[in-house]
This record gives structure tokens, sequence and C-alpha cells, in this order.
């Protein structure tokens, strides 16, 4: 090959690369399938509360990593499965469950932390998958919540009967309450907080609720135990009712 020849072919090859490379580019990662990654847009889920959020994608198991910058901290989650957002407790602590029609579908652990994770527990079509999950940062929560417990006792006795009080045990502290008296505010560290009432006859347990009504964890009739939710910054109302039922064998 004559020495035009070779450069003619040096020529080509030299233009052939430079195009490729304009055309294309270097080879870069798909930062969306990066499960810490995210794309920067205000959070959908909050934007009608008009709370700043940032969105961010689900990793390749379809669950999400959240890593808040320096400083920040993971207030609030909100799970975008389907057509609908589903909200943790604002300023919360731990871990929560989102729970949908009765069945677990979605934990979130590391709330008020730099790092917290969502996780898809509860198959479809309840538990839909993670589209995206939007995250509201920043300073660091308070770390101690308020707690009340509220007492209502019902009876089928006539009404100018005097009904006695039920106790209830908190964190080994024991409470009588009558019928529609409440404790002071009790403060407590964020997380979850167990009431007991105490194993009796005369006052089966009814049911219980919270306010916020997402508060409420779980009742179990047979021990008579109640598990609410307690946020850090807010208060947590705990409200079980009993049922008066005198003793077969007493006078009343």
């Amino acid at each position: 090959m004559s020495r035009r020849h070779v450069m003619i072919a040096l020529g080509l090859l030299a233009a052939g690369l430079s195009a490729c490379t304009d055309a294309t580019g270097p080879l870069q990662p798909d930062k969306s399938l990066s499960p810490s990654f995210s794309r920067g847009q205000t959070g959908q889920c909050f934007a009608p509360l008009g709370v700043a959020a940032t969105q961010v994608e689900p990793g390749y198991d379809g669950n999400v990593i959240v890593t808040a910058p320096a400083g920040r901290f993971v207030l609030q989650v909100a799970v975008k499965a389907g057509t609908q957002c589903w909200f943790t407790p604002a300023n919360a602590s731990g871990s929560f469950t989102i729970t949908i029609d009765g069945a677990p579908c979605y934990v979130v652990e590391g709330l008020g932390s730099e790092q917290a994770t969502v996780t898809r527990v509860g198959p479809g079509p309840s538990c839909k998958d993670i589209s995206h999950v939007d995250v509201a940062l920043g300073a660091a929560p308070p770390t101690q919540a308020l707690f009340q417990l509220c007492s209502v006792v019902t009876s089928a006795l006539p009404p100018n009967i005097p009904v006695p009080s039920p106790t209830f045990v908190v964190a080994g502290q024991e409470y009588s309450l009558a019928n529609g008296v409440c404790t002071d505010p009790i403060a407590v560290a964020a997380g979850t907080v167990t009431i007991t009432k105490r194993l009796n006859l005369e006052f089966p347990l009814l049911s219980a609720a919270t306010t916020p009504a997402d508060r409420l964890m779980s009742v179990d009739l047979a021990t008579e135990t109640v598990t609410v939710a307690v946020v850090a910054g807010s208060t947590t109302v705990a409200t079980l009712m009993t049922l008066w039922v005198p003793d077969p064998g007493g006078d009343r």
C-alpha cells in the first residue's frame, strides 16, 4: 500500500471514530435504576399539601432507599403505588407499616434518620408495585412525644347506679379512669406505647381508637392489650372502651 493510501485510510478511521463519539458520546450508567437516585422533582404526593418533597425511584428489586444530604433527615414518606399515595405520620421516628385493606403492604424503616428504606412486603392486588417514593426532608426531628389515655365505660344497668373505674397499665404505671376521664399528657419516647387493662371480669375491653386515627397499631381483646404509635413533637390520644359487667355473685 502506498503512503498516500495509508494516509487516506487513517483519515477515514479518525473521521469514523469522531463521528461515533459525537453521535453517541461515552456510555453512561442509567441512574434512574439506582435505588438512592433522586430526580429532584417536587413530590407529587406532597404537592397538594404545599410541602416541599423529593421524588425517589425504586431500585432493581422494586424497593427504595432514601439517603438524605448531610444535616438533613427523613421526616415523612409517601409511597406512590397505583393511583394513590400512602403516607407515614409526619415527624415519625423508627419504623412504620402502611396497611391497605387490612394487609401490611409497605414497611418504612429509618424515619427520623438520615437514611430510610421502603420495602414492599405484601402481594397484589392490594399491595401494588411502588411507582416512586416522595420524601419530605428537614432538620433533626424531636425525639419526645406526648401520650394521653382516655376511658369510656358503658353499662347495661340503670344510670343511677355508680360505675367503678377500670385500671390500665402504661409503662408500669397504673391509671384508674372513670367514664369520660383522661390522663394528663404523658411525655414518652417516640415510637410505640402499649396499654394493658388490668385483667378482671368486670371490665371487658370492647374497642380502642386513637386521635389521629392512624396511630392505632393493634388491639388484642383476648389479652386486653392495645398498642399505639406515638410521634415525636405531637400528642397521641388513645381512648379505650370497656363494658362494666358486675360480678355474677355480687350484690350490685
